[in-house]
């Protein structure tokens, strides 16, 4: 089973720390975002922890998620997934 971090509003320290600590735990881990800016924030941490801890970056997805706002106009926002797996031989 893959373990999912939610990339949101927090500061990308949390969330590489988040997808840090999974590692340590589980041989992969899945960040996931929304919007244009949080799917940038997950690029970004996913970059830092394949640089920093040497993980491999395995896999990304993109989808396209529909909403009605409140205005009942319906709004697509772009959905990213990137898995990403853990390389120490321990």
């Amino acid at each position: 089973m893959t373990n999912e971090v939610m990339v949101g509003d927090k500061e990308l320290g949390r969330y590489y720390k988040a997808v840090d600590k999974q590692l340590e735990e589980n041989e992969d881990v899945k960040l996931m975002s929304r919007g244009q800016v949080n799917n940038g924030k997950a690029l970004d941490v996913a970059e830092i922890v394949r640089r920093e801890e040497g993980a491999t970056v395995e896999d990304i997805n993109t989808s396209t998620a529909k909403f009605e706002n409140d205005d009942e106009e319906t709004v697509r926002v772009t959905e990213l997934e990137v898995e990403i797996e853990n390389n120490d031989e321990e």
